[in-house]
């Protein structure tokens, strides 16, 4: 069941959302909030939230940074901003905002608009349940894609580094490679990154969110650029 927000200071304006969302006979939990400081105060996770701008306590904008700056880089809510005004486009794109809608709302257009969001969700929810099995000694055990920060080569066997801690087993790194899906890229002969942690690179070291810094051989960096620009194309929402 998906989890649907609505956060607009107008009760109207709430109330006819709703009724949108409704009428596409969803499986969903729709919640309302008066303004964006309900909103981030309710700790909930929100598959798809539609975010009005100017209200009083919170704006919409500063309302999506906070929720962004809490949220894990690759389980982000879906932000659909539904405005009045067409002067915050530009600060939508910085929070990665799935669309623009504009007051008074095109019933149409809309329901579009929601059709796109809910395929989105279901897409970003296959991507996030994809993963490897690795045997340690005699035990498999499974290894979500989206938890794994990178891996180091050891001799004969392979790290992984992951959300959970680090899990050490038997393998070449070209096998494990091949397993691994588009949002890894191999930065040098003993690192294998995974992109969605990348925060910034240049041409001789990549940078994840955790801190840790890999090397780039010198003949992989053009490759390196080429694939990370094509992965936040494919992989991050924009407007």
């Amino acid at each position: 069941m998906l989890n649907i927000a609505i956060c607009d200071d107008e009760k109207s304006t709430r109330d006819y959302i709703k009724s949108l969302i409704l009428s596409q006979k969803i499986s969903c939990d729709v919640k309302e909030y008066i303004s964006g400081k309900d909103l981030f105060k309710s700790k909930i996770r929100h598959d798809i939230i539609f975010l009005d701008i100017e209200m009083n306590n919170l704006d919409g904008i500063t309302t999506a940074k906070k929720i962004r700056n809490s949220e894990n880089e690759l389980c982000r809510s879906i932000l659909i901003f539904v405005t009045g005004f067409d002067r915050y486009v530009y600060d939508a794109f910085d929070v990665h905002a799935f669309h623009y809608l504009l007051k008074p709302i095109d019933s149409r257009k809309f329901i579009e608009v929601l059709k796109n969001a809910v395929l989105e969700y279901k897409k970003s929810n296959e991507k996030s349940n994809k993963y490897i099995l690795i045997k340690i000694g005699t035990t498999y055990k499974k290894v979500f894609l989206k938890e794994i920060y990178y891996v180091e080569s050891n001799r004969r066997k392979v790290i992984l580094y992951t959300q959970n801690g680090t899990q050490e087993y038997y393998a070449k790194m070209d096998d494990v490679e091949s397993q691994l899906g588009s949002a890894f890229f191999r930065c040098h002969r003993g690192y294998i990154v995974n992109m969605a942690y990348i925060t910034e690179y240049d041409t001789s070291s990549i940078t994840l969110e955790n801190g840790i810094k890999l090397i780039i051989s010198k003949h992989k960096y053009n490759d390196f650029v080429k694939n990370y620009l094509r992965y936040l194309k494919t992989e991050v929402i924009y407007l």
